[in-house]
């Protein structure tokens, strides 16, 4: 059969197709069409999104992450206020090789204070070992031995006042004897800290 038969014979086909139900051609060629649409169109399609699904979750996901830091910025802020003031509160415990006198005086004037009677102070001011190196210098703990005589609640008032000043950086030892000339009074031994810095 050669082509121009074939396609006389198609078209013949068709058109008897076509009278008979005129509904079944259109839906012949909308399936055609349909399936030409699928593989050819929608595969690409397909793919692009494929690729694409991975992404779109990974965004997502950096969507929810980018929305919980959002939230959570004032809680940050918080945070970072209160870090500071502790910094601020530390930066002013740690003195200068310089200020080691004015250490000894604060802590004679807050005894005045509270009734604390300071009767002998022994510090070490050799600072032989460094407990920090940076490129602000080296940090020692210069410590101050006191020996002195109070009462419990004049010592307290003492000691909280030494501290919200930010006299010293911390306490390693103390003893509290009582005293057999006055009972109200007590023979009180520490040690007192405080982190002095030698700039560079």
């Amino acid at each position: 059969m050669n082509p121009a038969e074939l396609k006389a014979k198609i078209t013949g086909g068709i058109t008897k197709i076509y009278e008979n139900n005129p509904f079944l051609l259109i839906g012949g060629v909308i399936l055609v069409v349909l399936l030409v649409d699928y593989f050819l169109v929608m595969q690409f399609q397909l793919r692009i999104l494929g690729t694409l699904n991975p992404k779109i979750s990974e965004r997502s996901q950096e969507l929810k992450t980018t929305q919980n830091n959002v939230e959570r910025m004032p809680q940050y802020k918080k945070e970072a206020g209160r870090i500071e003031s502790e910094l601020a509160r530390a930066s002013r415990r740690i003195k200068t090789k310089e200020e080691i006198p004015l250490v000894l005086k604060d802590i004679s004037r807050i005894a005045n204070i509270h009734s604390v009677r300071i009767e002998e102070v022994f510090q070490d001011t050799s600072l032989d070992n460094p407990i920090l190196e940076n490129s602000e210098g080296k940090y020692y703990i210069l410590p101050v031995e006191i020996q002195a005589r109070s009462s419990y609640h004049d010592f307290g008032r003492f000691l909280n006042q030494l501290e919200n000043e930010g006299a010293i950086m911390n306490i390693p030892e103390f003893k509290i004897a009582a005293s057999s000339g006055e009972t109200a009074k007590h023979s009180i031994r520490l040690v007192i800290n405080t982190v002095v810095l030698e700039k560079n």
